[in-house]
């Protein structure tokens, strides 16, 4: 009697450890995604970009130029 007290004791406790640590098991859905146009892959749990981001930008201060006399008149960037 005392041995069968022991085995059923035994199962609930693996039962309970079981769901205890299934339970609190915390799964990430990592995903890798992939850019269009140039197939640059980043990972994450969540969408990373909900639109197209192009992989490039405008030069530094764009827009801003300066008078230029050589080799004629122009308006030169300050890039």
């Amino acid at each position: 009697m005392k041995i069968i007290l022991l085995f059923v004791l035994f199962v609930l406790f693996v039962l309970f450890a079981a769901y205890y640590f299934g339970k609190f098991n915390v799964k990430e859905g990592w995903v890798d995604y992939i850019q269009k146009p140039y197939k640059y892959v980043r990972e994450g749990s969540d969408p990373i970009h909900y639109y197209r981001r192009d992989r490039y930008r405008k030069p530094y201060r764009h827009g801003f130029t300066f008078n230029q006399t050589y080799p004629y008149q122009h308006k030169e960037p300050l890039s």
